[in-house]
């Protein structure tokens, strides 16, 4: 079977490479409250991990 010509339309990838990438947006309050949020949830995380290890490692 005969391989298709080129074709001369461009493909996916290069059309994708084209469009400019996004700017970040830092004045978008959802984002630095989620950010801030996302902070405190894991060093309460680690804290509680953190005294367990404690807790279980004096009760032994």
């Amino acid at each position: 079977m005969a391989e298709r010509p080129p074709s001369p339309r461009p493909t996916h990838a290069e059309l994708a490479a084209e469009i400019p990438a996004a700017a970040p947006d830092e004045t978008n309050e959802a984002i630095i409250f989620a950010r801030k949020t996302l902070r405190w949830t894991v060093l309460l995380a680690v804290g509680f991990i953190g005294s367990a290890v404690v807790y279980n490692f004096i009760m032994q």
